[in-house]
């Protein structure tokens, strides 16, 4: 399964001092970097700010991987999974309704 995964940083539990923040932030990142080089997701996009973006999973996840890495970003960034087909996987089931 492909997942869409919506994420909003949650501020009032973000480290106050922004030295820590940005270690945090820093962390997070290097590890959806290593996540988009080792092909497990396909896109990551970012408002500028940092606070909101969304992932692309590549296809072929397990819902029980897909969780386990959300929630590596507990308690600072609010996660919502999204199961997704692509065009022709809705067309298909679509057919066969």
């Amino acid at each position: 399964m492909r997942y869409l995964v919506l994420s909003e940083m949650d501020p009032s539990l973000s480290p106050k001092n922004p030295e820590e923040e940005m270690k945090v932030f820093a962390s997070t990142m290097e590890m959806v970097k290593k996540d988009l080089e080792s092909g497990f997701l396909r896109m990551v996009c970012m408002s500028p700010d940092g606070h909101n973006g969304f992932l692309l999973t590549s296809q072929n996840v397990e819902l029980k991987t897909m969780y386990s890495r959300a929630q590596m970003t507990a308690p600072y960034v609010k996660i919502k999974v999204e199961p997704i087909l692509s065009l022709d996987e809705v067309m298909d089931t679509m057919k066969e309704m």
